[in-house]
């Protein structure tokens, strides 16, 4: 059934001999989470007849569990070892915090500190896991907020050195005259947008051009003091520090996420920046102590663990923790049946199809339109142009919390929408807990999806629900997906360090084969420490990818460093886009963690939402507007339960007030608990807490009602199995496991979308891409009703614009069509600036107030010109572009005469159809170029119908404008066409001649047909979409007659 198939030489992957090709495949190792306790120990304690006795007596009695509750709460540890001198009251609550970490540590895999731990797996014919806890290895390492309160201790005591190295904070952004950083760094930070802001001073700005890369402290001191003569050294040393307290300015001394030793690396960071302070050789003792603590046995790290909790917070206190502990079993030979990574690969295919239809539904949506709007598609803009308020876009309005989401529902989402709904309303009136997912409906539903768009890599996490190992290998099991990720490999960079070098190599291998897939893409991970420092633990992994952008400390040790400022933006007509100046290629930034996105700095939010936007992603099954419905059933796709069923049970639904006694509320919650058949065993969630609790059980039952009673919601999410389905082995007996899965796309189906012709960075001066009033160019903006445009621009706009031309005024003008902010049409004059001002603007003004007194226009702008300079071919070619409009307008303002005058029997579109074909024809396109160029945009053929009423006539004359031939027969038809086109016939000339040596002139001309459409069609696309179907369909006529003839 299975064989192995390579994406490049030495790297297997497994493929199934199916004839539909799959679209995913599973990488060959994967990663095993697994609860430190067997399920056991939870089972044998619901036995107990004094649950919390026992659980004060398991755990006195085990060190493993005190350990654990040592590194993870050391508060509860001193508690415990007092709780005989503490009240009843208290002891109760000390039972219930045990409980609820023995339920974690026995039932839930996610790693953290020792409650649980890792391993390395692989893919075989036969499933082989079982556990020997005496190899389970602990690795520790300083916690990071720790690690910042030693520097904030040391910067209060020792004087920084000279030679420390000073660099502006990349986060920080200047508008109105001021800086500001809304990303302040502190320990246990609860507010991500906290903001600090400075005065633009001349003396800060100094500061802060010369800080753009470090700089020794030395080194700007001295410069600064040369620019600012009278300044004193102690004021300029005070109010460095006051920005290096503001976060404004940062030292090269706190670690970079992309080390796998933190410590050490501060420790040596922090002798450059102090020299050989006393700290230094504590923080050398505390290294070795937590390495040695590292290599003891799990039973046997209480009392090194305290001692080292002791002198690291006689150090530095930073109110948690000093320790973050990791573990991970290196058992070698863990293999689970192929079987599976099979149904694994298929399921992950439907979950990809069903968020297919979410793809639109991405907070970048309307910011893209901003972007097209202001800059176009033929330019690159830096990265911090385009986020700064002043001088760009700004920060896309959807980042902020209260953002409304919007999206689109196609006729396939909705059918599958009404499907679901039906089958839930179903579930409800018949009782039933499981909804059946045909795969032949999302199928058909999901026809659409191009496979191509499909995302890389990603994680999937999934149990296998089974009895035995022996069940695993026959098929009895039932497989259930309760995450997944963005980014394969992301789940495990944080443990690859421990984990030890196959598990680096496997992840390699994956970044490998992942960038194979892209070869014209660049690749760039990115580090940044979190607004809450203590965070940071989670974000620590290696750079395997060759760049790297690092916000806190770069260093070329990991990896080729880029700036924030290297970064630009550009868009094509579908997305955005990231590229490097003068490069010709896209960027993608990845992170290799699982920290959440949304609390990641704006700008770092940016990157991976621009990167995420070229794929379509994959997400867990999503209920949609039913999600937060009391009751929702298990959906199973085959053998895999893409959601469990689940309750969410408040204060309303048992009919229940916070006063309500507890003894009271147990009772109500049980009777409609059973009322609606939930089974004994489920998880409780509370944010991002999650433990299972046994409903019939006194103790659980009371943890279940105390936090109804508190007022919010809470959610019970079924245990799959219930009292069986653990099958993975140790000594301890039967342990929950969790297997996550890396994937990546079938290579058949890596077709990128081509941004080979990605736009130059043209650096060009402002006083040149920006016209303003008083300059040669003046540029007006009328508003009107739309339907009085075409009427303004027949009648109204050529006799001004005609008597500006012949008093010579004005050199040139061109117009175009709008809808933003509302309809309105866009004139621009070119003349000599002192004429414009003395002159136009006088004129100007005369008009328009007649304009307004007609009631022609309900109001009248003067606005910058902002020329779109890269999208017309450069600065060299500018002018002959803006020519070219000059002349197109009139053309434009011809053919609408012609139209109202009804001098042209042909509609609308049909004329632009033959005005493409004359454009074209001009811009040396034969036949088949034409045909070529208009089919590229033209995969959509819905607005083909009633082609064939004017199909005779669009031929007879795209035949003599194609070849230069006068009409045998009277045409006055032919006659004002001719006339009107030839308009603009030397000026496309004269812009060809120039254009000939530019590779994106294709792009050039399309801009140019699209403003044309919109001059003469105005801002309805799907006119211009039936222009250009029609000018298509003619010419292909056309090319099948010259066929037929030779």
């Amino acid at each position: 059934m299975f064989q192995v198939y390579s994406y490049f030489a030495n790297q297997p992957y497994i493929i199934m001999n199916d004839p539909a090709e799959p679209l995913f495949f599973p990488t060959p190792t994967f990663l095993v989470r697994t609860p430190l306790f067997a399920i056991d120990v939870f089972y044998t304690l619901l036995k107990s007849p004094d649950l919390y006795s026992e659980l004060f007596s398991f755990y006195e009695s085990n060190s493993v569990m005190q350990e654990a509750i040592l590194a993870a709460s050391p508060s509860l540890f001193e508690a415990l070892t007092k709780r005989h001198q503490s009240a009843i009251k208290q002891q109760k609550h000390l039972a219930s915090s045990l409980l609820r970490y023995l339920s974690r540590m026995s039932t839930r895999p996610t790693p953290f500190g020792l409650f649980s731990f890792v391993s390395l797996g692989r893919w075989n014919k036969k499933t082989a896991l079982s556990f020997d806890s005496k190899k389970i290895k602990k690795r520790a390492r300083a916690d990071l907020a720790w690690i910042a309160s030693v520097l904030a201790k040391t910067c209060a005591e020792h004087t920084i050195l000279p030679s420390v190295l000073v660099k502006k904070n990349p986060l920080a952004y200047q508008v109105g005259g001021r800086t500001y950083l809304n990303y302040i760094r502190k320990k246990n930070s609860t507010n991500p947008k906290e903001q600090v802001s400075v005065r633009n001073s001349p003396l800060i700005k100094k500061i802060f051009e010369l800080t753009r890369s470090p700089v020794p402290l030395s080194s700007l001191e001295e410069k600064i003091l040369i620019c600012f003569s009278g300044l004193e050294k102690d004021k300029l040393l005070n109010l460095i520090q006051q920005l290096l307290t503001k976060q404004l300015l940062r030292l090269s001394i706190v670690p970079s996420l992309h080390s796998e030793a933190p410590l050490e690396d501060f420790m040596f960071n922090l002798e450059g920046a102090f020299g050989r302070v006393t700290v230094l050789e504590q923080l050398q003792n505390i290294s070795k102590e937590i390495e040695s603590y590292s290599d003891t046995p799990l039973d046997q790290g209480v009392s090194q663990l305290k001692q080292l909790f002791t002198q690291m917070q006689t150090v530095a206190d930073s109110g948690f923790t000093p320790l973050q502990i990791d573990s991970a079993c290196t058992t070698p030979t863990l293999t689970l049946n192929e079987v599976i990574s099979h149904e694994l690969s298929e399921a992950s295919e439907i979950l990809w199809r069903i968020a297919y239809w979410k793809r639109d539904l991405n907070p970048l949506k309307n910011y893209h339109s901003a972007f097209l709007n202001q800059y176009g598609s033929s330019r690159v803009v830096s990265l911090q142009e385009v986020l700064n308020a002043d001088s760009g876009l700004g920060i896309p309005p959807a980042f902020q919390a209260d953002s409304p989401k919007q999206h689109t529902t196609s006729e396939e989402e909705n059918k599958f929408i009404q499907w679901l709904r039906i089958e839930y309303e179903a579930s409800l009136y018949e009782r039933r807990q499981e909804i059946e997912l045909p795969d032949a409906l999302v199928k058909t539903l999901t026809a659409k999806a191009d496979k191509t768009k499909a995302l890389l890599s990603f994680d999937l996490t999934c149990e296998v629900i089974a009895n035995s190992e022996e069940d695993v290998d026959a098929g009895n099991y039932l497989l259930h997906i309760p995450y997944t990720t963005w980014e394969g490999g992301s789940t495990s960079g944080r443990f690859l360090d421990i984990l030890g070098d196959k598990a680096k190599k496997s992840m390699q291998d994956l970044v490998h084969a992942e960038e194979a897939l892209e070869p014209d893409v660049l690749f760039s991970d990115i580090s940044f420490m979190p607004f809450d420092i203590r965070t940071g633990n989670v974000c620590i992994h290696p750079n395997l990818r060759k760049y790297a952008i690092d916000l806190d400390n770069p260093s070329p040790k990991f990896g080729e460093q880029l700036s924030l400022n290297d970064i630009y933006v550009g868009a094509t007509a579908e997305r955005l886009f990231l590229t490097l100046k003068g490069s010709n290629k896209e960027l993608l930034v990845h992170t290799n963690h699982l920290y959440n996105p949304n609390l990641a700095p704006d700008i770092v939010r940016f990157l991976r939402e621009v990167s995420s936007e070229r794929y379509s992603n994959i997400s867990p099954f999503f209920w949609g507007d039913l999600e937060q419905s009391f009751f929702l059933p298990r959906v199973k796709y085959k053998k895999v339960i893409l959601c469990a069923a689940q309750w969410v049970i408040n204060l309303d639904l048992l009919k229940a007030t916070k006063k309500t006694q507890l003894a009271q509320l147990k009772i109500q919650f049980d009777n409609w608990a059973d009322k609606w058949n939930m089974p004994r065993y489920v998880f409780m969630t509370v944010g991002d807490k999650r433990i299972l609790l046994d409903r019939k059980q006194a103790e659980h039952l009371h943890e279940i009602s105390a936090e109804i009673q508190k007022g919010e919601g809470v959610k019970l999410v079924e245990k799959l199995g219930q009292d069986k389905g653990c099958w993975i082995q140790s000594e301890r007996g039967s342990h929950v496991s969790e297997f996550t899965v890396s994937f990546i796309k079938n290579k058949t189906f890596a077709q990128p979308e081509n941004l080979s012709q990605i736009p130059a960075y043209q650096d060009v001066a402002m006083k040149d891409r920006i016209k303003l009033p008083g300059s040669e160019w003046l540029y007006a903006q009328l508003y009107m009703n739309q339907e009085s445009e075409d009427h303004f621009l027949s009648e109204i706009l050529p006799p001004f614009v005609d008597s500006l031309l012949q008093q010579k005024i004005i050199t040139q003008f061109y117009f175009l069509r709008y809808r933003d902010q509302g309809a309105h049409v866009r004139i621009r004059f070119r003349g000599d600036k002192d004429l414009l001002a003395s002159q136009l603007l006088p004129l100007l003004h005369d008009w328009t107030h007649r304009l307004y007194a007609e009631e022609l226009i309900h109001d009248f702008r003067l606005s910058p010109y902002e020329k779109e300079i890269e999208r017309y071919g450069g600065a060299a070619l500018i002018d002959h572009a803006e020519r070219l409009f000059f002349f197109d307008s009139y053309c434009s303002i011809m053919l609408l005469k012609l139209i109202n005058q009804k001098a042209l029997k042909l509609p609308n579109y049909s004329i632009a159809a033959l005005s493409f074909i004359t454009f074209l024809k001009d811009f040396g396109f034969n036949i088949e170029e034409a045909i070529k160029l208009l089919s590229f945009s033209n995969a959509d053929k819905s607005e083909m119908k009633g082609f064939r009423e004017w199909k005779r006539p669009l031929m007879q004359l795209a035949e003599v404008f194609m070849q230069d031939a006068p009409l045998e027969m009277a045409n006055s038809e032919y006659s004002y066409l001719k006339r009107s086109f030839g308009i603009r016939k030397e000026a496309i000339l004269n812009y060809r001649k120039h254009l000939n040596q530019k590779e994106n002139g294709v792009s050039m001309i399309e801009s140019m047909m699209h403003m044309h459409c919109n001059r003469l069609l105005g801002t309805d696309h799907t006119l211009e979409k039936k222009a250009r179907l029609y000018a298509l369909q003619t010419l292909v006529n056309l090319s099948r007659k010259y066929t037929e003839r030779t």
